[in-house]
């Protein structure tokens, strides 16, 4: 599938067909889709960020992401960027006075990197009670899966009343050919200590943008037959939209 079209309702809404399609229909856009088959996020725009859709934004599940010491699910925990609450991962820790943590794979299942080249894994972190200190680690591996060192990130408190970015800049061994995201609390205060990921992120260089050179799109599905789209630009900045979704239509385009 190469892109979507969203066609308005004929009597008409504040958001433009146009608008949305120009996001739709991206040569490189990439889709997700809740279990009726309804389309629920695009990731739009040519970027550096090298992780999926789901790896990304967890939409619509958690992609590759698994557990340290802590239960997973999907959360819809707090507003991204502003006003609008979108997808998040509601990690819950398992033990007490543990650390804890959410990785991707590891070893030759990583996502592939080029050797002596800088890389910026980042997430950002949400307290449901407790705040914790987070720490954003990017795990370095040989061609054969073995592991070759681990650079950290700095210790940031997170907050129980808005996202907290953490992140790791740091240059890959001159032999790294893969690298794991790994995200970690400090000790819990008790089993059940919950924290929510919104957005990670691997890409080359330096920069700190939440989504780099992308847009992502997100669609909400209400019991009153309600839409909401949120737009969410590279920077972090984002329109929101509220509409009667009876009304419209996606149809697939192939070529």
């Amino acid at each position: 599938m190469s892109g979507q079209t969203l066609i308005p309702a004929a009597s008409g809404s504040p958001l433009s067909a146009g608008f949305i399609n120009q996001f739709l229909e991206a040569a490189d856009a990439e889709y997700a889709y809740d279990s009726s088959g309804r389309l629920v996020a695009v990731l739009a725009g040519s970027s550096s960020n090298l992780l999926s859709l789901a790896d990304t934004a967890f939409e619509p599940g958690l992609g590759g992401w698994s557990g340290i010491n802590a239960n997973l699910s999907l959360g819809g925990y707090g507003s991204w960027p502003y006003s609008f609450s979108v997808a998040s991962m509601a990690v819950s820790a398992t033990e007490s006075g543990s650390p804890f943590a959410v990785e991707l794979p590891l070893g030759t299942a990583a996502t592939p990197v080029s050797p002596s080249t800088q890389y910026t894994a980042m997430a950002y972190s949400w307290a449901g009670t407790t705040v914790q200190t987070f720490t954003v680690s990017l795990v370095w591996f040989d061609s054969t899966g073995a592991q070759i060192s681990v650079s950290n990130g700095t210790g940031l408190l997170d907050s129980a009343s808005t996202w907290t970015l953490g992140y790791v800049t740091a240059t890959s061994p001159s032999n790294a050919a893969y690298a794991q995201i790994v995200v970690t609390w400090g000790n819990s205060s008790a089993v059940g200590e919950a924290h929510y990921v919104g957005f990670a992120c691997l890409q080359t260089g330096s920069s700190l943008t939440a989504i780099p050179g992308q847009q992502l799109l997100t669609f909400q599905y209400n019991s009153q037959s309600q839409l909401h789209i949120a737009v969410i630009y590279a920077g972090g900045s984002a329109q929101t939209f509220v509409l009667n979704y009876s009304g419209w239509q996606l149809v697939s385009v192939t070529g």
